[in-house]
């Protein structure tokens, strides 16, 4: 609705911010984020929030972004950053198309769909105080409709050889990572090896952001096992950078035999239970109640 009523008023650029971001400096934003894609004239800025980048930005958005898009690993480094800042009719040209969703699946959309469309994308620091940490239960929802988004991108068929090439090698630092790393597990392997030897929350984060929602999609579990904590901080920031690059290991090890294009097929018409209510028929009817004529 903001992009929309950006473009119908003629507002060359349009920013849009998640409510419960905390920027440190006002001013930073604007000379980092604003300016900065006007100067460079770029199409879509995606904030770097460094330092306070969660499990999602850490574990999804590293993962798919060295696996699909490694040409733009220096640049997408917090793909999920809360905020973007766009030229207002290639934003719109997004948001409009019927692919996007309109739930947390749409800020993987906008990348993905920028770079589908060649748009100029890039990225620029903007400090922002850490958000609060949502319990698992609630934060599972969002790894289920971002990976929804990023299967059912068609682009994501044409970007599978880089998945498949993909080749850094991963060295075991403990007993989960040594089981996990010890040979070719099946997905439901992965699962059951993390059910039953994580040894802190930040591990079993590997089921929530990557094998879970991945595991669903492909028809491997229908359902999931949360286990929630008293604690109010559920992963420690310097394990789950840590555990990154294990992330991406049972992500590619979990879709390198699948048929992608049945996947991406599959990914479009599934929602529900974990997943929102989108779908192709409520984007176009959204489309159509918003449009712009």
């Amino acid at each position: 609705m903001i992009t929309n009523k950006a473009y119908e008023l003629n507002i060359p650029y349009v920013a849009i911010v998640d409510s419960d971001w905390n920027i440190q400096k006002n001013y930073s934003f604007v000379r980092n984020i604003i300016l900065t894609l006007m100067d460079y004239k770029y199409d879509i800025l995606i904030p770097n929030i460094g330092m306070s980048a969660g499990r999602s930005n850490i574990l999804i958005g590293k993962t798919v972004v060295n696996l699909f898009y490694p040409e733009y690993k220096d640049v997408l480094l917090t793909p999920f950053p809360g905020a973007v800042v766009a030229v207002t009719n290639k934003l719109y040209m997004i948001v409009n198309n019927k692919n996007y969703h309109y739930d947390w699946g749409g800020e993987w959309d906008i990348i993905s769909l920028a770079i589908k469309n060649n748009m100029k994308i890039n990225t620029s620091f903007v400090e922002v105080l850490p958000a609060r940490h949502r319990p698992n239960d609630s934060k599972i929802k969002d790894s289920f409709q971002i990976w929804r988004a990023i299967l059912s991108n068609e682009d994501i068929i044409n970007r599978f050889d880089n998945l498949i090439k993909y080749d850094k090698k991963v060295k075991p630092y403990n007993k989960l990572s040594k089981l996990l790393l010890n040979k070719n597990n099946s997905i439901n392997e992965m699962i059951d090896i993390i059910e039953k030897n994580s040894s802190t929350e930040t591990e079993q984060q590997l089921l929530y952001m990557i094998l879970y929602p991945i595991a669903y999609i492909l028809g491997k579990i229908d359902d999931v096992s949360i286990m929630e904590s008293s604690n109010k901080v559920l992963y420690d920031e310097a394990e789950i950078n840590m555990i990154s690059d294990l992330a991406i290991y049972c992500c590619r090890l979990a879709l390198i035999s699948c048929d992608i294009a049945k996947v991406c097929d599959k990914s479009k018409k599934i929602n529900g239970k974990y997943f929102s209510s989108w779908s192709i028929e409520t984007q176009n009817k959204a489309i159509k109640e918003y449009e712009v004529i």
